[in-house]
């Protein structure tokens, strides 16, 4: 589930990103926060994993 998910979303990014390049910078300007950019790469290291909010928080020492 969770594979399916990061893959939808990065691919709805991908299409909209397409349109302007200040978009581009816009969607991805998230992965200057640090805890983000951790969950990202968690998620896209273990595509097949079944994360949760929970997982994710704790894997990066955030709260929910």
């Amino acid at each position: 589930m969770a594979s399916a998910l990061f893959k939808l979303v990065l691919l709805t990014l991908l299409r909209r990103s397409l349109t302007s390049a200040s978009a581009w910078v816009e969607h991805f300007s998230l992965l200057n926060d640090p805890p983000i950019t951790r969950a990202f790469a968690e998620m896209a290291s273990r595509l097949a994993a079944d994360f949760s909010v929970q997982t994710l928080c704790r894997s990066v020492g955030l709260s929910r």
